[in-house]
């Protein structure tokens, strides 16, 4: 009887407070605020927000976020986040990712992201963004971004973007569409990098 116990049991305990610990952080404002403190905590200063409202699974909502590090500093004036765990395989399923009012101003000392041919590596920046966990974003909507170099001095400017994606081993895209004042292009594809 204690060998079934510590065979089937133990293993159990452990995954229903794995399961329980999942459910407070994604279903209660109060697990929300604690990830967030962790990232606060995590990222050493470089990341903050004035304001922080509700849970992951309902929509956590960030008002005035910035980020700031060497190679950029980021601005959005509000971000909606809905997600949920997924326990086989273990990741995270974003249904919903919403940015309003994004501003990047390049860093003066930015690194160079940048192929020995001159040619900019993408594979190189999405190195620099890999998790230990799987992303998959089943929306993604962005509504006004502005990207400055140093000076300030605009490069890009965008009216929306929306995107569908999963960040694994590699980032597939099955959907993007960009619009601005000079294009609206709108493409449906698997890509992977």
């Amino acid at each position: 009887s204690s060998d079934l116990w510590s065979l089937i049991g133990v293993p159990l305990s452990v995954l229903l407070i794995l399961y329980l610990v999942a459910l407070w952080l994604f279903t209660s404002d109060a697990g929300a605020e604690w990830l967030w403190a962790k990232v606060e905590q995590a990222m050493e200063g470089q990341v903050s927000t004035a304001q922080i409202e509700g849970n992951l699974a309902d929509g956590l909502v960030l008002n005035n976020m910035g980020f700031r590090s060497a190679a950029l500093e980021m601005r959005i004036d509000k971000l909606l986040l809905q997600a949920a765990p997924g326990f086989w395989p273990l990741s995270i399923h974003v249904k919903t990712l919403s940015l309003e009012g994004i501003k990047v101003r390049q860093g003066k000392d930015a690194p160079d992201e940048q192929a020995s041919d001159g040619e900019y590596d993408i594979r190189a920046a999405i190195e620099t963004i890999r998790l230990p966990i799987n992303l998959n974003f089943n929306q993604i909507r962005i509504d006004g971004v502005l990207v400055e170099d140093p000076d300030g001095q605009e490069i890009v400017k965008l009216d929306s973007v929306d995107a569908v994606l999963s960040l694994a081993d590699s980032l597939e895209i099955e959907m993007l569409r960009l619009v601005s004042s000079f294009m609206d292009v709108d493409t449906r594809f698997s890509f992977v990098l």
